[in-house]
């Protein structure tokens, strides 16, 4: 794979914006990246798989190929959905359990190196014992919940998909009373709970007020035996 590849599928899908004629006439680097796509590619579009047996490409024909390839690495768009509340979460997806954090992307604080959409995310995954420092970015989530994964993980079909099952979902909240299940701690801040009342609702006082949950019926269905006994 052409080492620019991933960086030009970024970048455009982060501007929302088509390559151009120019912009191929301008780059030798978009042509060979269209040209490498050519020679590698295994899908579906008969357009490409036809430019497989042409000695030369055109630039315009490198424009479509670039554009084409774009298109075929966006993320699903889960529209009209609310973003993911920032906390941790933890989901399960056949026999792997991933334990994750979501948090605020802040363009500011770092200048929009990955030329992310204002309102993206950051997608981290525990990988070790610690609660609040073992986590790993495994990529973004993008408005209307649409999550990129580093490209180191990109294979990584498994976590795709439970990363997309907490995304897909219409009530994630679930996925945060679950990491507070296990972990006795509040799945949006992290803190230790020490109240039972606090463990099933999983959320601390103040991370409720915020949340504006006030009515705990939702938790009154909940089994008392999930509750540690010394926190009763």
């Amino acid at each position: 794979m052409h080492p620019y590849r991933q960086l030009v599928i970024d970048r455009s899908i982060a501007s929302n914006k088509k390559i151009t004629d120019e912009h191929v006439l301008e780059s030798k680097t978009l042509q060979q990246v269209a040209i490498d796509y050519i020679k590698e590619y295994k899908g579906d579009n008969r357009f490409i798989h036809r430019l497989k047996y042409l000695r030369k490409v055109t630039h315009k024909q490198c424009r479509a190929v670039l554009n084409i390839m774009i298109d075929e690495h966006k993320p699903v768009v889960i529209v009209n959905r609310n973003p993911i509340p920032d906390g941790r979460y933890t989901v399960l997806f056949g026999d792997h359990e991933y334990t994750l954090r979501i948090s605020e992307y802040e363009i500011s604080d770092h200048g929009n190196k990955y030329k992310v959409p204002i309102g993206t995310q950051s997608a981290m995954m525990l990988i070790g014992p610690d609660n609040s420092n073992d986590y790993s970015p495994i990529g973004f989530i993008y408005p209307n919940r649409q999550f990129k994964i580093r490209h180191t993980l990109k294979d990584n079909d498994t976590l795709i998909n439970a990363v997309n099952v907490l995304l897909g979902d219409d009530d994630p909240i679930k996925f945060g009373e679950a990491y507070t299940l296990k972990s006795s701690r509040c799945w949006r801040c992290g803190r230790d709970l020490t109240k039972a009342k606090s463990i099933i609702r999983g959320l601390g006082p103040h991370c409720a007020k915020i949340l504006g949950i006030h009515d705990e019926s939702h938790y009154a269905n909940m089994k008392p035996d999930k509750v540690d006994p010394n926190m009763r």
